[in-house]
C-alpha cells in the first residue's frame, strides 16, 4: 500500500516510463516566473486585420512570418552565441512562435505588410472585399 508522501515520486518514476529524458530536461531548466498574458493582438476595422506579437530582441531579418489557409504563423528566434573557452551553465536564447486563424477571407491582390519595430512586429492585412458588411439592394 502506497502512503500519500509517496504519490509524488510514483508520478515522477511514471513520466520517466513514458519519457526518459523528460525529467532530467524538467530538472535542468531554471525556474522562469512568467506573466499570464499573451504576447499576441489581434484587431480589425473595415478593410484590415491588425496583428501585433511581442518579440523583444529580435532583429527583422530573424523573423519568419507565413500564411497558409487562414493562418498566420510568426516565427522569431534568437541564438547568443558563446565562447568556447568558457563553462555554460544556461544559455540565453529567446524562441517566440504565434500562431492565429485569421476571422476573414483576405485580400489575396494586397500582399499582407509587416514591420518589426520596439520589439513588436505590427502585421497587416487587407481583408478580402466580400468579407466586409455590405448592403444588396433588392429590385423590385
Amino acid at each position: 500500500m502506497q502512503t500519500r508522501e509517496q504519490l509524488p515520486s510514483l508520478i515522477v518514476e511514471l513520466q520517466k516510463l513514458v519519457d526518459p529524458f523528460s525529467i532530467w530536461n524538467e530538472i535542468q531548466k531554471p525556474i522562469l516566473y512568467r506573466n499570464e498574458v499573451s504576447g499576441l493582438s489581434m484587431y480589425e476595422n473595415d478593410d484590415q486585420i491588425i496583428l501585433e506579437a511581442a518579440v523583444p530582441g529580435v532583429k527583422a531579418d530573424q523573423i519568419d512570418i507565413n500564411l497558409e489557409k487562414g493562418v498566420l504563423w510568426i516565427q522569431a528566434e534568437v541564438i547568443n552565441e558563446q565562447p568556447k573557452d568558457v563553462k555554460v551553465h544556461y544559455k540565453m536564447d529567446r524562441k517566440y512562435c504565434y500562431r492565429v486563424h485569421l476571422p476573414v477571407k483576405i485580400d489575396e491582390h494586397h500582399p499582407p505588410e509587416a514591420e518589426c519595430r520596439d520589439g513588436i512586429v505590427k502585421v497587416v492585412i487587407s481583408k478580402n472585399r466580400l468579407s466586409k458588411p455590405f448592403k444588396i439592394n433588392v429590385k423590385g
